[in-house]
Formats: C-alpha cells, sequence, structure tokens
C-alpha cells in the first residue's frame, strides 16, 4: 500500500525559517520535518552559503518511518542551484525548483538564491523596462495602463468607468506565502468611495477569486481600508475593515505593503499596521494591481518570499466530523483512550463523539497520551485516521509542543480539532502556528458571581479561546449559566479516575462537553437509568428582542421596555445603535426617525437633542417615551445583572469604539455582547477588547458539517461568533456546535415560532432573542433540594423538599418529582417520595421534576422538559 507523506513547518529560524528579513545571524542548521507532499517547502539561501544538506529534511510516514531527504530521488536543474550528493549547492542569483520521490509521491522544493544576507528574502524588484512584458491584461484595455520606465512605475486609468487591472505571476513554490512592497499615489477618483489596492493570491485561472487590500479615496472612513475576499459566486467577503488616521496625502506617494504567511494577512501604510486578520480559500497564485472607478501609480514594486519554510495547502481545508450523540439533550462525552484499539472500538459507539488526549514530545516526536499518562499512539496518525470519525480534544501543558502541533495540524488540514490549556500564554503559542483550531482554557478559577465569570471569560477570549473548562468539582448549574450568559461555553473535565460522581456532576451542570478519563467514566454522564431524552440541563438566555419587541406594552428599544423586559425575566436585552451626529450612542433600530417615531430625522445627521423631541411609536401610535441613548441605558442597568446584545446597526467602527468606551465608563464591560450583519465592527471589538464575544448575524445554514465548515473558515478562525436566524438552524447543527464550544444567539423568535424555540431548546441551543418575553415569564427552569446533605438513622424515614424557580426568581414548593438514585442503592430503599434504610453506607440521589413550558398565543403551544436537582448526599448511619 502506497505511504502518504506529510508535511510539517520547521520551528525556529533557519535559512529557510520564519524569521524576519532584518534577522541575518542565523546559519541553515535545523531540520525540517515533513508530514505532506502537497506542502510546498522553500529554502532561501545566498551565495555565502555552502548550500543546504538534504539530510536536514525528515519526511513522517504514515506508518511513523522517518526518511530524509538524501534518501529521495531528485530531478531539476537551475543555473541558480543544482543537487550533488546529499546537498542542494547554490551557483548563483536566481530561482530552482526540486522534485523529489519517495513511496510514489513527489516533494516539490523550490530554491531561492540572492546575493547576500539583506536580499535573502527578495523574490522580485520589478524593474519596468525589463519587466513590462511579464505583466497579464485581467480584462482590461492595455492602454488603460501606462509603463513608465523613467520613473519605474505603472500607471492604471479607470476614469471612465469600471476596473482597470493586471496581474503579475509567482512561480510555484513561492505563491504561498509573500510580502508584496509598493509607492503609491492616488492621483484621481470620480468619487471619494472608488478604491484601489494590490491584489494577492489572486487565482491563476479565474477572474473572481482572489484577496485584495483596498485602499478607498477618502481613507478614513470605516472602510476606508478593507481587506477583500472574492469568490467565485461573484459574492464579496470582508475579513476586515477600518478607517485610517489621516487622508491620503495629495503632494507624494505612500508606501503600501501586504505580508501574507498562511492563512493570515497584514496590511501596512508608511509602516503602519492597519489590517491584521484571518484569511481563507484561495492559497495561491498571482500577485495584482487594479484601480476602480479612478486613477492611481504603483512604482518601486519588489515582492519578496515568506521567511516560513513549509507553506501549508491543506491549510483551512479540513472536514468536520458529523458524528453526533443519538440523544440531542445528553451532554458530549470525550474519554480518553490508552491504545489504538480502544479508539478503534469508540469510533463505532455511537454515544462517542470525541476522544481526548495529552500532546507531548518523546525523543522529538508529538505523541498522544492518555489523561493517565499513558502512551495511545503518535499524534499524527491519531488525528490523520481517528480524528476523521471523532473529534480530537487535545491538552498542550508546554510552548515547544504548542509550535510543533500547531505546525502539524495546519500541515494535515486537521481544523476539526480543540487545543486545551491550563495556561493561556500556551494557547497564545499555538495560534501563532495555527489559525484554525478552536482553543479551550481550562480554568482554576472559582466562580460564584458574574465578575468572576466575566473575568474568566475575558482571561480566555485574550487568548483567541472560545470555551472555559472546569473541573467538574467547581462547575455547577450557576458556573454554567454565567458563562453561558456572556456568550462563552462551558465544558467540564475529571482527571480523577477515582471520582465515580463525577460524570453525573458534569451533566446536572449542564456544561455541553465532559473530558473524562475513561469511555466506562464517560457513558456513566449519559446514565439513562438517571437522565431521560427530555432533559433540560441548562437555562436558556432567553433575551428581549429591542425590549418589548412586539410594541405590545412599550414601544421597542425605548427605557421603559428595557426595564419592562427585565422584569418579566429577560436574561439579556438586544439594543440597537447608531452614532449621532453629536457623537452620542442612539438606541433606534433604523437610519432614520420614520418608523418608528413621529419625525423624519436621520440619525447621524441630527443631534442627540434633536432626536430627543421625537416621540416614539407603540403599534402606530404616538406615546410621550422619547429615545433613549446608550449612557442612560448603562446608568439604568448598572447595579444589576441584565446581559445587553448590542447591535451596531451602522455597521461602524466609530460606533463600536464609542460603545467600548462608555462601557467602561459604567463598568459594564462584563455584561455586554456585540452582534452586527457586518463583520467590520465586530473584527474591531475582538482586537480592542478580545474578552467580549461578538456574533454575525449570519442568514446562511448551519444544519451540517460542510455548513459548519464553511462558517467556520469565515468566521470562527477570526475570533466572531455566529448569531443565526431561527431558519438557519437545525438540530444537527446545533449538536455540531455544542460539542465544538459554539453558542448561537439564535433570533427572532415570536409567539407564532414557539414550536421552533421548543425543538432547538430540545436540541441543546442555549440562548434565543424573542419578541414574546412575556411567554417564558413564569418558566420553572430550576429545581433544588431543600439541602444537599441529609443523615438517615434506622426506624426513620426522610422526605426531601424541593422547590422550583421561574424566570423572575419566584420559588415554589414541588412534591410531585421523582428521586433517581445515582449511587448506593444497596443502602437505601426509595419509595416515591420516601427514603428509608437499607442498610449503613452513603448514597447519593438526585431529583427530577416534569415541568410544562407554555408559549404561543394564548399558551396554545406547551412542552415538557425533565429538570434536576444538584447531587444529595444521604448518610446512612
Amino acid at each position: 500500500m502506497k505511504r502518504k507523506l506529510i508535511a510539517l513547518l520547521a520551528i525556529g529560524c533557519v535559512c529557510i525559517s520564519g524569521c524576519s528579513k532584518s534577522d541575518n545571524k542565523n546559519t541553515p542548521t535545523e531540520t525540517i520535518e515533513i508530514y505532506d507532499a502537497s506542502d510546498v517547502v522553500n529554502v532561501h539561501g545566498t551565495l555565502k552559503e555552502n548550500g543546504f544538506s538534504l539530510k536536514k529534511l525528515q519526511i513522517y510516514t504514515e506508518e511513523g518511518e522517518v526518511v530524509t531527504g538524501d534518501k529521495l530521488n531528485w530531478t531539476g536543474t537551475s543555473k541558480a542551484a543544482h543537487i550533488k550528493g546529499n546537498k542542494i549547492v547554490y551557483d548563483k542569483v536566481g530561482r530552482a525548483l526540486f522534485i523529489g520521490e519517495y513511496g510514489g509521491y513527489e516533494y516539490k522544493v523550490g530554491v531561492s538564491v540572492n546575493k547576500d544576507e539583506k536580499s535573502r528574502y527578495l523574490y522580485k524588484e520589478i524593474k519596468v523596462e525589463n519587466d513590462e512584458a511579464d505583466f497579464l491584461y485581467k480584462d482590461t484595455i492595455s492602454t488603460k495602463v501606462l509603463f513608465d520606465r523613467a520613473t519605474n512605475s505603472i500607471t492604471l486609468d479607470a476614469t471612465a468607468g469600471g476596473t482597470v487591472r493586471v496581474d503579475y505571476p509567482i512561480d510555484e513554490g513561492f505563491g504561498y506565502d509573500y510580502t508584496i512592497e509598493a509607492d503609491f499615489n492616488f492621483l484621481q477618483a470620480n468619487n471619494s468611495t472608488r478604491y484601489a489596492g494590490m491584489m494577492f493570491r489572486t487565482d491563476r485561472f479565474k477572474n473572481t477569486s482572489w484577496y485584495q487590500m483596498d485602499v478607498r479615496k477618502d481613507i478614513q472612513i470605516d472602510s476606508g481600508v478593507e481587506c477583500t475576499e472574492s469568490i467565485d459566486s461573484g459574492s464579496y467577503h470582508y475579513p476586515q475593515r477600518t478607517g485610517y488616521a489621516n487622508a491620503l496625502p495629495t503632494d507624494r506617494d505612500v508606501k503600501l505593503r501586504v505580508e501574507v504567511l498562511g492563512m493570515t494577512a497584514k496590511f501596512f501604510i508608511d509602516g503602519n499596521l492597519v489590517i491584521d486578520t484571518i484569511i481563507n480559500n484561495v492559497k495561491e497564485g498571482n500577485i495584482g494591481f487594479q484601480v476602480n472607478e479612478g486613477k492611481v501609480r504603483f512604482s518601486n514594486i519588489k515582492i519578496y518570499t515568506g521567511t516560513s519554510n513549509i507553506t501549508h495547502a491543506k491549510m483551512g481545508t479540513g472536514t468536520f466530523v458529523e458524528k453526533v450523540p443519538t440523544n440531542p439533550t445528553i451532554i458530549s462525552v470525550s474519554p480518553s483512550y490508552e491504545s489504538t484499539q480502544q479508539i478503534q472500538q469508540a469510533m463505532n459507539n455511537n454515544e462517542i463523539s470525541a476522544f481526548t488526549f495529552k500532546a507531548e514530545l518523546e525523543d522529538g516526536k508529538l505523541v498522544a497520551k492518555s489523561l493517565g499518562g499513558k502512551k495511545a499512539l503518535d499524534v499524527y496518525p491519531a488525528l490523520l485516521h481517528f480524528g476523521k470519525v471523532l473529534i480530537p480534544n487535545i491538552i498542550v501543558e508546554n510552548k515547544d509542543v504548542a509550535k510543533k502541533l500547531g505546525n502539524l495540524m495546519s500541515s494535515i488540514g486537521a481544523d476539526d480539532a480543540t487545543i486545551l490549556s491550563k495556561d493561556t500564554e500556551i494557547l497564545k503559542e499555538f495560534r501563532k502556528y495555527n489559525s484554525t483550531a478552536r482553543l479551550a482554557y481550562i480554568s482554576s478559577d472559582t466562580i460564584t458571581n458574574y465578575q468572576e465569570a466575566s473575568a474568566t471569560c475575558f482571561k480566555a477570549g485574550e487568548a483567541n479561546a472560545n470555551i472555559i473548562c472546569f473541573d467538574v468539582n467547581k462547575i455547577n448549574k450557576d458556573v454554567v449559566y454565567l458563562v453561558n450568559a456572556r456568550g462563552y461555553a462551558a465544558w467540564a473535565i475529571n482527571e480523577n479516575n477515582d471520582d465515580m460522581l463525577a460524570p453525573y456532576k458534569a451533566t446536572l451542570s449542564g456544561a455541553k462537553v465532559f473530558i473524562t478519563t475513561s469511555q466506562e467514566n464517560a457513558l456513566k454522564a449519559l446514565d439513562s437509568n438517571v437522565f431521560t431524552n427530555s432533559s433540560l440541563f441548562t437555562k436558556p438566555i432567553i433575551t428581549g428582542h429591542r425590549g418589548d419587541g412586539s410594541n405590545i406594552y412599550y414601544p421597542e428599544n425605548s427605557l421603559e421596555s428595557f426595564v419592562w423586559a427585565a422584569n418579566k425575566g429577560a436574561v439579556a436585552i438586544e439594543i440597537d445603535i447608531h452614532t449621532t451626529k453629536d457623537n452620542q450612542l442612539a438606541i433606534i433600530h433604523d437610519g432614520t426617525t420614520t418608523a418608528m417615531t413621529n419625525c423624519q430625522l436621520t440619525v447621524k445627521d441630527s443631534t442627540m437633542e434633536q432626536l430627543r423631541s421625537c416621540k416614539l411609536k407603540k403599534g402606530g401610535t404616538v406615546t410621550n417615551y422619547t429615545i433613549p441613548t446608550f449612557n442612560e441605558v448603562m446608568e439604568e442597568f448598572k447595579d444589576k445583572e441584565t446581559i445587553f446584545v448590542v447591535e451596531i446597526k451602522d455597521n461602524s467602527i466609530s460606533s463600536a469604539k464609542l460603545m467600548l468606551e462608555i462601557a467602561k465608563q459604567y463598568n459594564m464591560m462584563d455584561r455586554i455582547v456585540v452582534i452586527d450583519f457586518g463583520a467590520t465592527s465586530l473584527n474591531y471589538i475582538k482586537r480592542n477588547a478580545p474578552g467580549l464575544a461578538v456574533g454575525y448575524l449570519n442568514t446562511n445554514n448551519v444544519k451540517d458539517a460542510a455548513t459548519y465548515a464553511k462558517t467556520n473558515n469565515q468566521y470562527y478562525n477570526k475570533g466572531i461568533g455566529l448569531s443565526p436566524n431561527m431558519g438557519c438552524l437545525s438540530t444537527l447543527g446545533i449538536q455540531m456546535s455544542n460539542a465544538r464550544g459554539r453558542n448561537y444567539w439564535a433570533w427572532t423568535f415570536n409567539d407564532s415560532s414557539a414550536a421552533k424555540l421548543f425543538e432547538y431548546i430540545s436540541a441543546g441551543n442555549l440562548a434565543f432573542t424573542t419578541n414574546s418575553v412575556y411567554s417564558s415569564t413564569n418558566w420553572k427552569i430550576r429545581l433544588d433540594s431543600e439541602k444537599t446533605t441529609y443523615e438517615l438513622t434506622n426506624g426513620s424515614a426522610l422526605n426531601i423538599k424541593a422547590s422550583t424557580t421561574n424566570y423572575v426568581n419566584k420559588t415554589a414548593e414541588e412534591t410531585n418529582y421523582k428521586i433517581k438514585v445515582v449511587s448506593g442503592s444497596e443502602f437505601i430503599n426509595v419509595n416515591n417520595q420516601t427514603i428509608t434504610k437499607k442498610a449503613v453506607g452513603t448514597a447519593y440521589v438526585v431529583l427530577q421534576y416534569t415541568t410544562t413550558l407554555t408559549a404561543g398565543n394564548g399558551g396554545t403551544t406547551t412542552k415538557t422538559f425533565d429538570i434536576y436537582s444538584d447531587l444529595i448526599r444521604i448518610d446512612v448511619k
């Protein structure tokens, strides 16, 4: 059988490795580990060096065999370099491509030789007099392009309309990672919104697939500088947009620079970093230059090859596991295994959808160990063979492992995995080398209130983690609720094989994933003798859409409607913000006042005083209520625990920035979640307040593995969550998301869609935005026993008092509950609600209560769920 060869980015700074162009002191001493034949290996040398030893190339096979480059059969000729014996020898400035064959697979190694260290990574310094003929016209009339040899410049003229574009080809082997520099002058524009830019990763054969750094004539607006992605369908996506502090000068050029490395792109203007974003899809191709309805000049163009020695062809293209547990209401379990045989058996177990291991280094190789420390197999086959059926949850405990694992996963396209660590610095280190895998922070924090929960969430968010994983003895219903309400996922972990109660604690807490020492322990978390298929472990986050989105009791987006929604039990309130002419944040849905007030004003062109003169309408009737400011909302709720889901309606960075300033002023950052139909403001939030959860208001389906993968590539790997329309979800999509730490703030439910709301609650979704907050006010969603520990003696009987709590914290005593014995059935007898002694010992039970949730017009839609108390200890004397 053929052995597939796979590739990994070598770590450290060698003649071909990831150092900046200014770091010239290193020599070619480090080994390059190669795991995938589709990856491109780049060797950067100088004439002063003797060459590069092929023994420094180490090829890993599926079987774990390591083959050095000198064992390959090499072909390829060039004036720049040649292969002699076991070495690539440098001959003159230029480029070469060598192909090595082993086991039926081919390796491509690109070699770039330059004069000295200063020019080590220089690919091409374009000289118009020599290179004019190499430019490619893309649907462009050549007369609209002027090549000027005297100024070494290219002028593109699209003032007559449309777009003028030219490309410059990149040689194979250096088409993935590179830097483009050019002097730039926006000579003329038909209007201030016209744009021009440098293209990168533009498809060699298609006009419709590319990335570009766009610069608008009015560079100071929010979209003045943007990363633009054009995909084959002809639609556009903007990974990041921002405004620039200064206007474009008219009397001089500015220096544009694009640095492309792996799945990241950085844009600089005059040396200032303007955009730093993750990119996807197109992975190779030409570079290009274009202008839309304007006239621009590019001069002194230089292209540098990327400084990394491996570029990953599969990065961002992996498949996602679609296997989910049979019961959607129950926790997803992720056992740790001690052998490949155990993992193989788990692949056929319908209840197991994930597996956990610790990644460690042994003799320079990444090995997968059980939580107990026993080696199960190497990490590479664990990901390659088992990672396609089970989700890998990988614990990492040092930075060297984080680097090596990040590069391995990038190389083989292992996107569907979660990296967990107790150290956020390790998570940050991993992210340097891999931009697609999920991150989870294993917290040792004790959380008893929303301030503590927020602090933990912010710590995780600053490390790009969207999951908080707690020890089972520190997690409970309250912890999970506080974390979920801030847009983060809560998981449970148990590394103590002797704690037989750990699985029950994890499930009862409402955690979505349980990581544990063995499959035996994991399956106890799904105990069908205790838990039913209609279980509800997590309090849904009910969010009032614009307060009273139904406009029945108060006008939507009024301060009074927000107070009303909170009093009706809303956990969170969704509000809409716009920036006014005098730089205040007005709470209003539309950009004009026409629909919801008795005025006809444009918000951005009006002062707050002018807007206050407008009277809000309720159901078409003018009231005495007025448009509130964001400051007023913060003042009203500063001493409460209500979460605010802030939609930035004008999609602007300026509104996002002002919102953050005000939230900080009122010490309300711990109660803010941000949503937007555009990614511009969300990118700004994640870079300036990474602890805040953000959600893109998605209208694309997230219903299966393929659509989940698409969303992961567009948003999740940039730190942006999803707030989908309710029609975009399915039970499968929700289950897949829960197992990956993605919480959906689904919108917008009404009385008429109550059945869909219950369907998604049954599927395990956590957060909902609704126009009908009043429907959930009286839902009984929590069950508690009077005490958590009881004593039972001979001849006595125990009757446990229990109570339920609804969304407005009203309690009611309950007697119609069931007692489920978790452990110690040999010590107690249970007869309805009465417990008597059987033998001396300790037993644990849990109470189960069937609650009926009612919603819809007149309460016509109902759904029953089983809710549970925490574990109750009974000491039998």
